[in-house]
Order: structure tokens, then C-alpha cells, then sequence
């Protein structure tokens, strides 16, 4: 039998991007001035595409905020449409604030908390009601000494660890494994994304063949979809759970009809 699913979004932007900024190597491009950010026209698409999809089922989704995006007026009426038409299906966890993959630098604690501290304020204000002190790493860039930190930021849960052993690089001197054991002895719960063969399903893994084959099949043999009025309990529970997760601007793609295979 599978597991309850949990789904959720993250809101990444073209300018958010490793290959652009916040990567110690990988990043090429000019670091964001973060007070000119205006949400692109293909995340404009995707958060239309996002609401129609929404229309289509009864899923609910936790939507992980960049918080620094919360700073844009059209970013935040994206947000707060989508809250509006579906009030009862949405939650709100944490996406950093500038998309800093953090474990590709040296630790550095202080500026991490700083980034929670920040974080957590445009959030709470943003939307108390709905935001939940759940964290995702961008990118999936964890290193263990972020752990102890996060729970010290009152957070709860933690979804950033992708257990693939090829994408063991994204995890600073450490493997997914350090790391998860790092996250277990903080007391976060993790909700790490779902696997399959040993190989992502989630993310840009639905799209990069040949790893785009496991992923459908994954999607596509999903569990049930945990209700609305459980996902609070169950994502903070120590149940087992499958996470599921993909990005607002994969709605743009193919002219804004793709959708998810569930």
C-alpha cells in the first residue's frame, strides 16, 4: 500500500536560479538587486496556470515562498489570489529569502539564522494564519550544520533532503545521509522528496530524461492525496508520508497546458 501524499510548490523565478546567483561555482550571471525584483512573465503564467489546474481537483498544496518575492506588490497579489480562491487548501512554508544554496559556501550560522529571522517575519506577516515553520532549502542545498539552527528558529519540519545518491554533491562535506541524521537529531521531522529506483521524481527530475521515465511512473502511482484539513497534522506527524513536489513555473510549460501526472 502507498503512502499519503503530500504536494507542494516552490516559487522560483529565472533570477532565483543557481546558474544565475547564490552558488558559490555554478552561479554566472549578476547577483539580483533584490529591490527591482518583478516577478517574470513566465511565473506570471505559471501562477495562472496553477489556478487552473487548482480548479480541476480538490488537492491541497503548501506553497514554499521565497520570502524576499513577498517585498514585490504583483508577487504578493499572486500569492494572495491564489489564497483567496482556494482559502482552505493553502499552507505556506519557507523558501529562504534570496535563494542562497547555502551548503555550496562555507557554514556560517549567523548569517543563516539572520536569513530565518527575516524570513520568518515577511512571512508571519504576510500571513500568519497559513504560514507554518516548514523549510526547504533551495535546491535542495542543505549541509547538516543548518539543522540546528533551523530548529532553534522554531521550525518544525524540513523538506530538503532529496535521499538520491546521485545528488549526494548538494549536501556541502557531507551525503543525504549525514545530513538527515544531523536533521534527526535537532528534533525537526524531515519530509524528504520522493524517490524512486533510487533516482528523484520530483523537481527538475520531471523533466531531465532519462530520469523524466521513473518520474511519471512515480507521479503517476501516487497514494492518496492527504486531505485538506490533515495536512497540518499529518506533515508534523511521524507518520510516513511520500512528498511530492514541483515548481509554480513548470505551469508555463507547453504554452501553460502542462499539469502534473495525478
Amino acid at each position: 500500500m502507498n503512502n499519503r501524499v503530500w504536494l507542494s510548490v516552490d516559487t522560483d523565478d529565472f533570477q532565483f536560479l543557481p546558474s544565475v546567483q547564490g552558488h558559490k561555482s555554478r552561479s554566472k550571471g549578476k547577483s539580483i538587486d533584490l529591490t527591482k525584483y518583478h516577478p517574470s512573465e513566465t511565473l506570471i503564467q505559471g501562477f495562472a496556470g496553477f489556478c487552473l489546474w487548482m480548479k480541476t481537483n480538490d488537492f491541497p498544496v503548501t506553497i514554499f515562498v521565497i520570502s524576499s518575492q513577498l517585498e514585490n506588490e504583483k508577487f504578493r497579489t499572486l500569492l494572495s489570489d491564489i489564497i483567496e480562491e482556494f482559502p482552505d487548501r493553502i499552507t505556506l512554508g519557507c523558501h529562504g529569502y534570496d535563494h542562497r544554496s547555502w551548503s555550496s559556501f562555507e557554514p556560517d550560522v549567523e548569517k543563516f539564522s539572520a536569513m530565518l529571522e527575516k524570513s520568518n517575519q515577511l512571512m508571519t506577516n504576510f500571513d500568519s494564519s497559513r504560514y507554518r515553520k516548514w523549510f526547504r532549502a533551495p535546491s535542495g542545498y542543505f549541509a547538516s550544520w543548518m539543522a540546528e539552527p533551523l530548529k532553534k528558529a522554531g521550525f518544525v519540519v524540513d523538506s530538503s533532503i532529496n535521499p538520491s545518491f546521485i545528488m549526494n554533491y548538494k549536501y556541502g562535506e557531507d551525503n543525504h545521509k549525514q545530513a538527515l541524521a544531523a536533521i534527526d537529531s535537532s528534533g525537526l521531522i524531515e519530509r524528504p522528496w520522493k524517490c524512486k529506483n533510487g533516482l528523484p521524481v520530483c523537481g527538475p527530475a520531471l523533466f531531465k530524461f532519462p530520469l523524466s521515465i521513473n518520474s511519471r511512473i512515480a507521479w503517476k502511482n501516487a497514494g492518496e492525496i492527504i486531505p485538506s484539513n490533515q495536512v497540518i497534522s499529518e506533515v508534523e506527524s511521524s507518520n510516513q508520508i511520500d512528498t511530492f513536489y514541483w515548481h509554480i513555473l513548470d505551469f508555463s510549460r507547453k504554452n501553460g497546458t502542462w499539469i502534473p501526472s495525478l
